[in-house]
């Protein structure tokens, strides 16, 4: 019972460190005092595929870049460890 509850209290802390692409946009959108209807624009995309896009949390990496660019921001991907520089 011990073991499955330390598990559960795992599982949820690890689900909280997880931040979506999407919350990561979000964050920098708020940095920058820009709205999403204008990156949409930046992105010449309409602010309803935008607002989908964030819904679902799916980019591409392509789509990626571009927003790094309308952000003026650097993409930088992760995973890293090779023992252990960490990241993920």
């Amino acid at each position: 019972m011990v073991l499955y509850m330390f598990k559960t209290i795992i599982k949820l802390l690890l689900k909280e460190i997880v931040v979506m692409m999407s919350e990561k946009i979000e964050l920098v959108l708020v940095k920058r005092k820009m709205s999403k209807s204008a990156l949409a624009e930046a992105l010449n995309s309409s602010p309803s595929n935008l607002y989908n896009k964030f819904k679902r949390d799916n980019w591409t990496e392509n789509e990626l870049h571009k927003i790094a660019k309308a952000l003026n921001c650097d993409l930088e991907y992760n995973f890293i460890l090779k023992d252990s520089g960490e990241k993920f």
